[in-house]
């Protein structure tokens, strides 16, 4: 799932809500350069607002409606490149988010649909391959998760949510032949689960009963 960068208002040291009434809020660390800036209307957060690393580097920017995000926010390595890209529909979140590395390749590409993850939601290895394959609708996965290894084989398929784990999950070799096979039901182990060697053969089994 998409990490959304929370909180940086209290690592910058921000208060929630500005004091003054009106008028542009700006904000310095101690060497003299900007930590934040922007825009107080009636007391609220309104238009652009930027934050700073204490280098002087980009950290954020971002567009407030009556003290609501709003719009794209885009977050930014210290290396100036590209963190995320969020979209809000006043706090609400919607639209398409994507995290990048610092290198610039994508690490997660997924869609929110008021406030709930909505449709594919994909990681990424550094070399662009695909990590973990997540669907949802409404909020709620739709099938179970794909897990690769960077070489891009399939090596987990299932609901991989702790403590909340519902049906099958398999695991496989890099021959792409079944490893095991588990089954769990509201977060708790159920049926009978099966280990195999590569040739198919089952080298293990054990039995849940759930009571």
């Amino acid at each position: 799932m998409i990490k959304e960068t929370q909180n940086f208002f209290s690592l910058l040291g921000i208060a929630k809500n500005p004091l003054q009434k009106n008028g542009v809020l700006t904000q310095k660390y101690g060497n003299g350069k900007i930590k934040i800036q922007g825009n107080v209307s009636s007391g609220f957060r309104e238009g652009v607002w930027k934050f700073y690393y204490k280098n002087g580097s980009i950290y954020a920017s971002g567009k407030y409606i009556k003290g609501k995000k709003h719009g794209q926010w885009v977050f930014y390595h210290q290396n100036r490149r590209i963190k995320q890209k969020e979209y809000y529909n006043e706090n609400v979140k919607n639209g398409r988010w994507v995290t990048y590395y610092d290198n610039g390749e994508v690490l997660i590409d997924g869609h929110y649909n008021e406030n709930k993850k909505d449709g594919l939601f994909i990681e990424y290895y550094k070399n662009g391959n695909i990590k973990i394959e997540k669907s949802y609708s409404n909020g709620v996965k739709t099938k179970p998760d794909l897990w690769y290894d960077e070489s891009g084989l399939i090596k987990f398929e299932g609901k991989r949510d702790k403590g909340n784990e519902n049906g099958k999950q398999t695991e496989y070799f890099e021959s792409n032949r079944i490893k095991s096979e588990f089954y769990y039901k509201n977060g708790n182990p159920t049926g009978i689960w099966f280990w195999y060697d590569e040739d198919r053969n089952i080298i293990r089994k054990k039995s849940y009963i759930q009571r």
